[in-house]
C-alpha cells in the first residue's frame, strides 16, 4: 500500500488513494487497570508489539505534545506513524511518504528516513483490529515546499515570485518560490524559515489570559477545542478571548514575514496558506490564496510524489 503520514505537532494525518484519518498527535503508555477502569480501558487501548498505549484523544489527560525536532530518534513519533499506518487499513509492506519541517529538512531528512525503513511492528487497534505492518520504501520530502510544487504548478497561477507559508501546530514554515514562465518552479532557501507561532500559540494565549484574570493557573490543553471553562463555579465563554489572541497573533505572523522577507515582500505575485492554521490565520494575509483542505495540503503532496515514483527507496 502506498500511504503518506504527516505527523504535525498537534495531528497525524494519513491518507492513500482511497481512504483518509485524522486523530491527535498524542501517545502515552495506558495507565493502570484502577486508574481506567476495565470497562473504560478496553475500548481505548491501543497495542504495539505487545505493549499498551493510549493514543489521540484518549491520551489527552496523559500526553504532551509531539515537539520533539528530532524525529528519527523519537519512537514515540514513529510509532505514532506506525498506527496511522495501521488505522488506514494497511498491512503488509508499505510504501511511506512523509516530511519534514523545512528549517531542519537538510540535517533530518536521511536519518528520518533511515530510521523509518524496515520498521515494523504487530498492531492491535482499539476495536479489535490485528494487523502486522512494515516500511519497505521511503520517501523524505520538505513540508510546505511539497504542497508548493502541487498547487504552484497549476495554470491558475502566473510567473512570478509566490510566498507559501505552512501554518501548523507549533511552527509557521514559510519559503519564496518562483514560477518561471516555462511553468517550472525553483525554490529559495535563502527566503524561507520557520517561525515558532502556530495554532498552538492561540490556546497559550487564552491560557496566559485567564491565569492573569482569575490568578488561577491554566495550561493551553485545558482551553485546546474548549468552547468554555469553569471557574469558580462559573461559565467562562473563550471566544471573546480567542478572537482577542487570532488578532494579536495575526499581526505578529504578517510583521514577523514582512521582516524576514524585506523587499521581496513587496514584490511577491501572490501568497499560499496551507496546513491547519490557514484558515485561523486567514485574516493576517487577507490576499492569500488558501486551498480546500489546508490541513491535508503536505499529506496530499506527498501522496502524489509517492505514486510518481518509482517506489524506490529515497533517502
Amino acid at each position: 500500500m502506498k500511504i503518506a503520514i504527516d505527523v504535525g505537532h498537534g495531528y497525524v494525518k494519513v491518507l492513500n488513494d482511497a481512504q483518509r484519518t485524522m486523530f491527535p498527535a498524542l501517545i502515552a503508555p495506558a495507565p493502570p487497570l484502577v486508574e481506567l477502569g476495565e470497562a473504560a480501558r478496553r475500548p481505548m487501548i491501543t497495542q504495539i508489539n505487545g505493549e499498551e498505549f493510549l493514543i489521540g484523544d484518549p491520551a489527552r489527560p496523559y500526553a504532551v505534545p509531539r515537539w520533539s525536532r528530532d524525529k528519527a530518534s523519537d519512537p514515540e513519533t514513529l510509532n505514532l506513524m506506525l498506527v496511522a499506518a495501521a488505522a488506514i487499513g494497511a498491512m503488509g509492506p508499505v510504501d511511506l511518504a512523509a516530511g519534514l519541517p523545512l528549517s531542519w529538512f537538510g540535517s533530518g531528512r536521511k536519518a528520518f528516513a533511515d530510521a523509518l525503513l524496515g520498521l515494523e511492528a504487530q498492531i492491535v487497534l482499539p476495536d479489535g483490529t490485528h494487523t502486522h505492518v512494515w516500511i519497505e520504501t521511503t520517501k523524505i520530502l520538505p513540508q510546505g515546499v511539497a504542497a508548493a510544487s502541487t498547487l504552484l504548478a497549476q495554470s491558475s497561477y502566473d510567473a512570478g515570485d509566490y510566498l507559501v507559508v505552512d501554518i501548523g501546530y507549533r511552527t509557521s514554515d514559510y519559503i519564496v518560490v518562483t514560477k518561471t514562465p516555462t511553468g517550472s518552479l525553483s525554490f529559495h532557501p535563502d527566503q524561507a524559515g520557520s517561525l515558532e507561532l502556530g495554532t498552538h500559540a492561540i490556546n497559550a494565549w487564552v491560557a496566559e489570559e485567564l491565569t492573569k484574570t482569575w490568578n488561577l493557573p491554566f495550561q493551553p490543553a485545558e482551553v485546546e477545542e474548549r468552547a468554555n471553562v469553569h471557574i469558580n463555579g462559573q461559565r467562562v465563554n473563550l471566544d471573546p478571548l480567542r478572537q482577542k489572541a487570532l488578532a494579536h497573533l495575526q499581526g505578529q505572523l504578517r510583521d514577523r514575514l514582512i521582516e524576514k522577507l524585506d523587499q521581496t515582500w513587496h514584490k511577491l505575485a501572490g501568497k499560499v496558506l496551507v496546513g491547519g492554521g490557514a484558515i485561523p490565520y486567514a485574516a493576517a494575509l487577507p490576499d492569500a490564496h488558501i486551498p480546500d483542505n489546508p490541513q491535508w495540503a503536505n499529506a496530499q503532496a506527498y501522496l502524489m510524489a509517492l505514486t510518481l515514483s518509482s517506489g524506490v527507496a529515497s533517502h
